[in-house]
């Protein structure tokens, strides 16, 4: 279950912090599935997917780099496989996640420090799931925040909204990635059986809000 190399295409870290983001990535895939169909592009600046009925504004100019980056989110899964090294939860005899989106402010490889970016994930709930997945993934990403304070910390409380008519549960929380403070929070909602994740992340505070602020405009038409 790491999302190691997915992220350091974004921001420059240490394996050991990338670990924790690990957490925020692939949190509750448990036994889930990939969705199917995936059905989902971007348009006039706004990311819809028939499928779940989902738009979401883009932010101007932003690169969708959801192709590049496929590869390097399936690789990651690979790592989780038995016998792969890895300080994340290991998913073995699992069904990793599909990743649906991925846009950054600037290119993938791009001399920065940390690339602003919003990837969005789903993975099927298994049937008779007798726990809410949202609530337990919120839940299991702050324990794991909180097992290695010296890499990350969550800002404020847990938190739930509506966003598009869906309950949302999130998690706000700043990584030390080499002495730079890396500003995340995770989202997530139960629709159609699947666990959708929106996970942004940035270099500032004020960056991290704005695109909070434009996962909160997404609507949902079912």
């Amino acid at each position: 279950m790491s999302s190691l190399d997915v992220v350091r295409r974004f921001c420059n870290a240490p394996s050991a912090v990338l670990a924790l983001l690990a957490l925020g990535m692939f949190i509750a895939a448990g036994a889930y599935g990939s969705p199917s169909p995936a059905d989902g592009g971007i348009k006039n600046q706004r990311y819809t997917n028939a499928y779940f009925g989902l738009s979401m504004p883009i932010p101007k100019g932003w690169s969708d780099v959801t192709e590049p980056m496929r590869g390097h989110f399936e690789d990651s899964v690979k790592k989780s496989e038995p016998g792969a090294k890895t300080s994340a939860p290991s998913t073995a005899g699992k069904t990793a996640p599909s990743l649906l989106l991925a846009i950054s402010e600037y290119p993938v490889g791009a001399p920065v420090d940390c690339n602003p970016y919003v990837i969005l994930w789903a993975a099927q709930i298994p049937p008779h799931t007798r726990t809410d997945p949202a609530e337990a993934a919120m839940i299991e990403l702050q324990d794991g925040l909180k097992r290695h304070p010296e890499h990350g910390q969550t800002v404020g409380a847990t938190g739930e909204e509506t966003i598009g008519g869906k309950k949302f549960f999130t998690l706000d929380y700043k990584l030390n990635i080499s002495g730079r403070i890396a500003y995340h929070s995770a989202m997530f909602t139960l629709d159609r059986g699947y666990l959708l994740t929106f996970l942004p992340g940035a270099g500032s505070e004020a960056q991290i809000q704005e695109l909070v602020g434009a996962i909160e405009r997404t609507t949902f038409s079912r």
